[in-house]
Parts: C-alpha cells; structure tokens; sequence
C-alpha cells in the first residue's frame, strides 16, 4: 500500500488507516464506506456477523483497520452489489410510501365491505 499520502495510525510497527483512508485505496466514497461499516456494527449489535473486521478503535469514535484488514476488505467490497443494503435504509421511496397506502386502503375497503375488522 503507498504510505506517502496517507494520514495512518502506526502502533508497535503496523500500520492502521481510517475508514476516509480505506474509501482512498478502495476509490470508493466516503460515504458508501462508512455505510458498509454502519451497517456492519448494526448486524454485530444484533448478535450476526459483520460485514467487515472489527476494527481497532483509537481515542474516542476513531476506528482504524490494518494494512492486512484493509485487504480483507476490499475483497469483500468487491462482491457487494447495488441495491444491497435497502434494508438498512431508514429513507423509504415515495413508491414504497404509496404501495404501503394503498395496501391500507385496500384493507379499509374490506372492512367496509364485509363489515369485519
């Protein structure tokens, strides 16, 4: 890994890199690596697997990965798929918002219909 434009942590001799750092070597963005990681915790919080290593954490909410971690990852990385992490996503689509609507609707009808709640 080049060394000369990063900002790593070097502890007892390994060198560790930053999620901003790992968006650099993967070329990915920032953003898109710091979901990976989000959501990464979110299953280790729920008792599964992560999707990446568990970081070494540095100072306070600084997490840093070594060199051979950082080539776990970009393994890994490279069989995610757009559209992967959806369930992840608190946003929902406006298609999603008005699918769910009209299932509601659809149940209300029924109701009325058959008078039967």
């Amino acid at each position: 890994m080049k060394e000369g434009i990063y900002t790593m942590k070097r502890i007892n001799g390994a060198i560790f890199y930053s999620l901003r750092e790992i968006a650099i070597i993967l070329n990915r963005n920032y953003q898109t690596i710091l979901r990976y990681f989000t959501v990464s915790q979110k299953l280790r919080d729920n008792g599964k697997e992560g999707l990446l290593p568990i970081p070494t954490q540095i100072g306070k909410g600084h997490y840093y990965y070594s060199e051979t971690e950082v080539r776990q990852i970009k393994e890994t990385v490279r069989g995610f798929k757009r559209g992967m992490f959806k369930d992840f996503s608190k946003n929902r689509t406006t298609y999603q918002k008005l699918k769910e609507e009209n299932e509601k609707f659809k149940n209300k009808i029924k109701e009325l219909e058959t008078g039967v709640r």
